[in-house]
């Protein structure tokens, strides 16, 4: 159990989730971690807590009563386990029998509290969940990070199942000489897998040598990936190793390789099968390259229109993985948000910067068309032109916000220009008249938790 003692702001503010039946009882508790900075978000039974914790994704901790109509919160406690481990709940009850406390602790619970609950002690449990929460989401970003190497256009936080799976099939395929193909929507990461399979195969050591094949001219493309000799045309006044003699020994990464003309389409092939390159003007030279090519055209697509080589394509499709876009993987973006304006503020020397939880779950909820890059560019754009320390929903600078649509198709119009919300009734009052009156709808509308709207419509005094 929780000592009694002096709460102290060591940890961020986070969300927490109070399970109770009880309506004074648990808006006293979410008054309490309110008052703290805590964002809270409530529930009266079991049902109500299971729809809560699906949705929201960014919870903290959970405080949990154990007595409550129907099902006790014993039988919630048993199912986190098993769904959310790394998710702390606190258990509450009015009764303070040891086998109590005992039980709950021995199947999982992070504290277990007895009513009425000291302030401090309420307090105490809260920042020591929060911190852990806190703290095993950082770990496993850094953990995933130092799996894959960082690049200068974004680096990957791989905690999705999907992403997971990917690397798996990376790992497996590390040292074989074959190529890899990556597809999938710009901005996803393909080049960030790349440089995780470079740098976790026997060619680490080795170059790593990465090129966009989409901003190659055509009349220098050949000298360009496979050198040319002194004299080889006109200008050509020294001899130039390409990027596959740049690669040697280690991984060339060739990114669009379907805008590649055809001329140089068939040097590649002549590569893949033969291992040897041919500088223009100069004699053959053999390589050892490990090639990983990458598109966000479908290059079946391509083939059949006559615009890349069939050969070539089978040549590819050996290893072939699909990137998903970062709209089918929204359990990363917490992590990565977070990660990418760290990385940028420390950059920038901006001084610290930290997202909002309610910020968090607008940028979890967002489709992101660009992908990670355009989360990047999110971030990068509102750490320079906000202010405090701390990032609101209503300071993400989205631009062409009808763009940025919520899981439940309400659009979330954070434009920065005009009134905020805050600061003008009607706002809220027209999200509570598009909701039929529901409060949590009205708060998603705008981007907010439940807690803030209420905390709002107070400062209006509105009715609710």
């Amino acid at each position: 159990m929780a000592s009694a003692e002096t709460w102290t702001p060591s940890a961020r503010p986070g969300t927490v989730l109070v399970v109770d039946d009880d309506e004074p009882t648990r808006l006293a508790i979410e008054a309490q971690l309110r008052s703290m900075g805590h964002e809270t978000l409530g529930a009266s039974c079991n049902d109500q807590a299971r729809q809560v914790i699906e949705r929201e994704a960014a919870i903290d901790a959970v405080f949990l009563d154990v007595m409550m109509p129907e099902q006790g919160g014993l039988h919630l406690l048993a199912e986190l386990r098993d769904r959310r481990p790394n998710l702390p709940v606190i258990m509450v009850t009015a009764s303070d029998a040891v086998e109590n406390a005992v039980f709950a602790l021995r199947h999982g619970a992070f504290d277990y509290l007895v009513k009425p609950v000291p302030k401090s002690e309420l307090l105490l449990s809260a920042k020591n969940a929060v911190e852990r929460s806190q703290m095993l989401r950082e770990l496993a970003a850094r953990r995933a990070l130092a799996e894959g190497p960082a690049v200068e256009d974004g680096e990957a936080v791989f905690v999705s199942s999907a992403m997971r799976s990917i690397l798996a099939v990376l790992n497996q395929v590390k040292d074989a000489r074959v190529p890899i193909l990556l597809l999938g929507e710009s901005g996803t990461g393909k080049e960030v897998l790349a440089r995780y399979a470079h740098r976790t195969s026997r060619r680490q050591d080795r170059p790593f040598v990465a090129v966009n094949c989409a901003t190659l001219a055509p009349e220098l493309a050949m000298s360009e990936l496979f050198g040319h000799e002194r004299g080889a045309f006109t200008g050509a006044v020294t001899r130039q190793r390409g990027r596959f003699e740049e690669a040697s020994g280690g991984t060339l990464f060739l990114d669009e390789v379907a805008e590649l003309d055809e001329r140089v389409q068939a040097q590649l092939l002549r590569v893949l099968q033969d291992h040897e390159v041919s500088p223009v003007g100069g004699t053959t030279v053999k390589l050892d390259v490990r090639i990983i090519v990458a598109t966000h055209k479908p290059l079946e697509e391509e083939v059949r229109a006559g615009r890349f080589r069939e050969d070539l394509f089978f040549r590819l499709d050996v290893i072939a993985i699909t990137v998903p876009p970062l709209a089918e993987r929204r359990e990363e973006i917490p992590a990565l948000a977070r990660h990418l304006l760290d990385r940028f503020v420390t950059a920038e020397r901006l001084g610290e910067k930290r997202l909002a939880p309610e910020a968090v779950r607008v940028l979890a909820d967002a489709d992101w068309p660009g992908n990670v890059r355009e989360l990047d560019n999110v971030l990068k754009r509102t750490a320079l032109l906000v202010p405090g320390d701390r990032i609101e929903p209503q300071d993400l600078m989205l631009v062409g916000a009808a763009r940025y649509k919520k899981r439940s198709s309400v659009v979330v119009d954070l434009a920065p220009a005009g009134p905020r919300p805050e600061d003008n009734a009607a706002g809220l009052l027209q999200a509570l008249a598009e909701t039929n009156g529901n409060v949590s709808e009205a708060a998603r509308r705008l981007g907010i938790g439940r807690a803030t709207f209420y905390r709002w419509a107070k400062r209006h005094a509105l009715p609710l």
